[in-house]
């Protein structure tokens, strides 16, 4: 009983726009479920490949001549420069904090 009452005054203040959309999609609902209507799970689709480029140009560093350059500053090696052993990840911060400090 405590529950109908509660049921109408919540329904005596909705409008009819409300309460026709609320008896629709329940309506609906339990139609659908007689039914057994399910919505497509897989969709089609047109792919196409994607091309990228092998390398994109870097204007940030430059190494020429024994001089390494990055962000407007210049250092200038005595030797040679050995890129593979010095660019590994856990360096490459280090080198760069090092040649900005100087």
């Amino acid at each position: 009983m405590n529950k109908l009452l509660l049921l109408f005054n919540t329904v005596k203040y909705l409008k009819s726009k409300q309460i026709y959309f609320r008896l629709y999609y329940f309506l609906r609902k339990r139609y659908r479920k007689v039914i057994g209507y399910q919505y497509e799970i897989t969709k089609k689709s047109d792919v196409t490949s994607l091309k990228l480029d092998k390398s994109i140009e870097n204007h940030y560093s430059n190494v020429e001549d024994n001089n390494f350059s990055f962000l407007n500053f210049s250092k200038k090696f005595n030797n040679d420069i050995n890129l593979a052993t010095i660019m590994s990840m856990e360096n490459f911060g280090l080198i760069i904090l090092h040649i900005l400090s100087i």
